[in-house]
């Protein structure tokens, strides 16, 4: 429910503010930190894979990936923000977690059964040789990654970030470990599939560990009040779902030559480090507004609210640096035969940038109880993008459908935060953003100039990173206080911090 400002108390007090700043903070970091786990050992997967399978098999992987991906974030996004924020504000979260998982069971099981109805016809409708055969084997991991999401999303509602990260950390690891073994024992995409079901199904029984809340137990947890927020998100998802990944099924069915969705897949691929971050902070984001709003702290939500848009406008020139460094990345990663991914990423990952800002823009607005004006901003865009990849993509090919991406990735970021400005009155930090652009522009022609051919790309990005780091410091984007209040953390045992409070 909203609270306005008027309603809040006008002392809050200076040591709880401290600790729910600090809370949030080390659980960023550990989730950052856990989640970008899967930035090594996914570029080591995917340059496994692509080496192992080929630009037309690894394309055939990323499409049905992409479908199994789309379906679950569809039935467990909605789900799993509604199960964050309603564990954060209610005394009895085990009845929350039980009805959450119920209803995940249930709608899980009805998504499985309907995608092995319908993937003949998407093997039709995509013209992709036993794709048909993939889903099916694939559609066993939507039940575990449902329950997944949402005994994870109870331990961000309770505030114990520690455990989803280390969660995450184990899945990346062990998920890695598998697909060397399999697909080295058998190059085939099955072998990929099963050893993501492996890794998924692993770290369900961790989670049902600590959560220890039994599925069959009676909820007396009303269910309209859970629908209230997974209603809306639904809708909300699809949409979402729907623009992200729309972009790679029309590259693939229109595309001039069959490679080319292995191309934009494997570029798409490579924006995962702003998407891992927006996976981190925003679930955080939620629960802890949505505790701090329980508890009338008003100012203090709006404080955490605006530094994340700042910590995310401040990836600009990172962007920047993948952009002008584009060709040799995934020439590193995926090899030469991958060069034409090169054109894609420099523009993807700027779109990347802008779906972030909208996911931190969404779960502001659900922590404020207003879960329908997502759906409302999203969903009139993907019709505009449908039509627009339709025409475009036949006579620009896939660098046309990259382009659109990311401008309907910023025009949706957006809608939703001038949609969250009027309800929660804080504007995106301007400052940040001006000092963001003005250090994008070098970095870019820098990373563009100095080439580093081979292993020699692993010394220019740190270093480029660090200029970047150097540069924020010296046109003072860091406070001293939020200097002083960073190294106390980092001298903190990192990993002790970020439990529940």
């Amino acid at each position: 429910m909203f609270i306005s400002q008027a309603n809040v108390n006008p002392k809050p007090n200076v040591c709880q503010n401290k600790k729910h700043s600090e809370h949030i903070t080390v659980g960023s970091i550990q989730n950052v930190i856990g989640s970008a786990i899967s930035l090594p050992t996914g570029l080591i997967t995917a340059a496994f894979l692509s080496r192992k399978l080929g630009p037309l098999n690894y394309g055939t992987l990323s499409v049905t990936a992409s479908i199994i991906v789309l379906i679950e974030a569809v039935i467990t996004l909605g789900a799993n923000r509604s199960t964050e924020k309603l564990v954060a504000e209610s005394n009895d979260w085990r009845s929350v977690t039980i009805k959450s998982l119920q209803f995940q069971l249930f709608v899980s099981f009805l998504a499985s059964f309907f995608l092995v109805l319908v993937a003949p016809f998407l093997e039709h409708l995509l013209n992709t040789a036993d794709l048909s055969f993939y889903l099916r084997i694939y559609s066993v991991s939507i039940p575990i990654s449902a329950l997944n999401g949402i005994h994870q999303a109870v331990l961000v509602g309770r505030g114990n970030y520690r455990a989803k990260a280390l969660l995450n950390c184990i899945y990346w690891i062990v998920r890695l470990l598998l697909i060397l073994v399999f697909v080295t024992l058998q190059p085939t995409i099955t072998a990929v599939i099963i050893s993501n079901v492996f890794s998924s199904f692993l770290v369900l029984l961790i989670s049902k560990y600590l959560i220890k809340t039994s599925i069959i137990q009676f909820s007396a947890f009303p269910f309209r009040m859970f629908w209230k927020y997974t209603g809306p998100m639904f809708f909300y998802t699809i949409a979402t779902m729907i623009l992200n990944y729309i972009a790679l099924f029309f590259v693939k069915a229109l595309g001039e030559q069959p490679q080319t969705a292995g191309y934009y897949a494997a570029s798409h691929n490579l924006t995962i480090i702003p998407a891992l971050i927006a996976i981190s902070i925003s679930p955080l984001l939620l629960a802890k507004t949505t505790y701090l709003l329980s508890k009338n702290q008003f100012d203090l939500a709006q404080s955490i609210k605006r530094n994340m848009e700042r910590f995310t406008i401040c990836l600009l020139p990172f962007a920047s640096l993948s952009a002008g460094a584009s060709l040799e990345i995934v020439t590193a990663i995926y090899g030469s035969s991958f060069q034409a991914s090169g054109p894609l990423l420099a523009i993807l990952i700027f779109g990347a940038i802008g779906k972030c800002l909208k996911t931190i823009a969404v779960s502001t607005l659900i922590a404020i109880g207003k879960p329908k004006l997502p759906a409302i901003f999203i969903t009139p865009l993907v019709p505009i993008a449908i039509i627009t990849y339709y025409y475009v993509i036949p006579c620009f090919g896939a660098l046309g459908a990259a382009v659109t991406s990311a401008v309907v990735s910023w025009l949706a970021a957006l809608l939703v935060m001038v949609g969250a400005y009027q309800l929660w009155k804080t504007t995106i930090p301007f400052f940040s953003f001006v000092r963001s652009v003005f250090i994008s522009v070098p970095v870019y022609y820098l990373a563009t100039a100095w080439e580093t051919p081979g292993f020699l790309l692993l010394v220019k990005l740190p270093v480029i990173c660090l200029l970047i780091t150097f540069a924020y410091a010296i046109l003072g984007e860091f406070s001293l206080d939020e200097l002083k209040r960073f190294r106390s953390l980092a001298n903190q045992r990192l990993w002790q911090a970020g439990g529940e409070i």
